[in-house]
C-alpha cells in the first residue's frame, strides 16, 4: 500500500510498518476487534466470533510519533 502519509505532529514523512503479538511460539500481526471485550474463563478474551482487522502502523521518520490504522489490505502477505 502507498499511501503517503505526513506527520500531523511534525511535518514529517510516515513509513509503514506493523504491531506485532508474540505468542507462544509464534507472531501474529496485532488486529483491532469490534465492540467490548468479554472474558472467558480458559483464554482470557473472547474473539471467535469478533469481526476484526489487521493494524497497520505509521511511524513518523522526524518524532517517531505513531498513527495506527485498521484495515483489511494490512493482512500479512506470501
Amino acid at each position: 500500500m502507498s499511501d503517503a502519509k505526513i506527520c500531523p505532529k511534525c511535518g514529517h514523512a510516515m513509513t509503514l510498518g506493523f504491531v506485532a503479538d508474540k505468542t507462544r511460539g509464534s507472531v501474529e500481526l496485532s488486529r483491532w476487534y469490534s465492540g467490548e471485550p468479554k472474558l472467558t474463563f480458559l483464554n482470557g478474551v473472547a474473539i471467535d466470533s469478533v469481526p476484526s482487522l489487521p493494524i497497520g502502523a505509521y511511524r513518523c521518520d522526524g518524532c517517531s510519533f505513531l498513527e495506527l490504522y485498521a484495515r483489511a489490505e494490512y493482512a500479512a502477505k506470501k
